[in-house]
C-alpha cells in the first residue's frame, strides 16, 4: 500500500473519489462474475493489486469490496490466504429468512397459505417429471412415515417426503424456496403430528405418491390441496384450544 493509499483507508475515503459509488461499482462487478461461474466455487480469486488493476480502483476499494461479499456468504478470507470462492449454501438465507418472519409476525397459518400453491404445484409437475428413483424413494419416505415410532423420525420422514417431491420436478428453485421456509416448516410439522398423530399425513402422502406414480398430475395436485388443508384445520383447533400454534 503506498502513502496515499494508507492515508485514504486511514481516514475513511478512497483515492479514487466518490468511494461508496466505487466500492458498489466492483462489488456488482465481482458478484456478477461469481455468480456467472468465471470464478467456481474453490478457486482462489486473483491478489487484491491485481483485481485493483483490472478494475482500475485502488486497493482499499478492492478490500472494502471484498469484505461485502464475504459479509454475504460469496467468499471466504482468512488471514494469509487468498480469499476463495465459496460454494452455494442456502444456511445464512434460511437463518436470514426465519429472524425476518419472526420479527414480521408470521404464523404458521400464513406458512399453509403460501404451501398450498407452491407444493400443490411441486405434486403436480412431479407427477408429470418423477423418474423411477423418485418413485422409489417417494415410496420409502411413505413407509418409514407409517412405520415410525417416536415424533423426531415422523417429521424426518415427512420432510423427506416433500423434498423429493421437489427435486422429481427437475426444478431447482422449488428446492430452495422449501429451504428457506425450513424452519417454519419443520415447526408446522411438529404441531401437527403431535397434535393429530401420523395417520392424516400418511392419509395424503400415500394419496400423493399413487396419483404421482399414476402420472396423474390433476390428482397428485388435489390430493397436496386437501393434505394441506387438514394441516391448517389442525392449526385452527389447535389455536381455538389455546395452544398458540400459530407463533414462533
Amino acid at each position: 500500500m503506498n502513502t496515499n493509499e494508507a492515508r485514504a483507508e486511514h481516514s475513511g475515503q478512497s483515492r479514487d473519489g466518490e468511494r461508496p459509488d466505487l466500492v458498489a461499482t466492483v462489488l456488482k462487478q465481482l458478484t456478477d462474475e461469481i455468480m456467472s461461474g468465471r470464478f467456481e466455487p474453490g478457486v482462489a480469486l486473483p491478489p487484491e493489486g491485481e483485481l485493483a488493476k483490472s478494475h482500475d480502483v485502488s486497493r482499499t476499494v478492492i478490500r472494502e469490496a471484498m469484505r461485502s461479499l464475504r459479509a454475504q456468504g460469496l467468499v471466504e478470507m482468512s488471514q494469509g490466504r487468498a480469499a476463495r470462492v465459496r460454494p452455494p449454501d442456502p444456511e445464512a438465507v434460511v437463518a436470514s429468512l426465519d429472524m425476518l418472519l419472526r420479527r414480521n409476525c408470521a404464523t404458521l397459518l400464513h406458512l399453509v397459505e403460501v404451501r398450498r400453491p407452491l407444493e400443490s404445484e411441486i405434486a403436480a409437475l412431479a407427477a408429470e417429471r418423477a423418474n423411477d428413483e423418485h418413485l422409489r424413494q417417494l415410496e420409502r419416505a411413505v413407509h418409514d412415515l407409517g412405520a415410525a415410532s417416536g415424533l423426531q423420525d415422523r417429521i424426518e420422514a415427512d420432510v423427506r417426503f416433500h423434498r423429493i417431491l421437489a427435486e422429481a420436478t427437475g426444478n431447482p428453485v422449488f428446492v430452495l424456496l422449501l429451504e428457506t421456509l425450513a424452519g417454519f416448516l419443520r415447526e408446522s410439522r411438529q404441531r401437527t403430528l403431535a397434535y393429530s398423530g401420523v395417520e392424516s399425513a400418511l392419509q395424503w402422502h400415500r394419496a400423493v405418491f399413487q396419483a404421482v406414480r399414476a402420472r396423474d398430475a390433476n390428482k397428485a395436485r388435489e390430493a397436496m390441496q386437501e393434505h394441506l388443508r387438514w394441516a391448517a384445520r389442525d392449526l385452527n383447533q389447535l389455536r381455538a384450544k389455546g395452544a398458540r400454534p400459530t407463533r414462533r
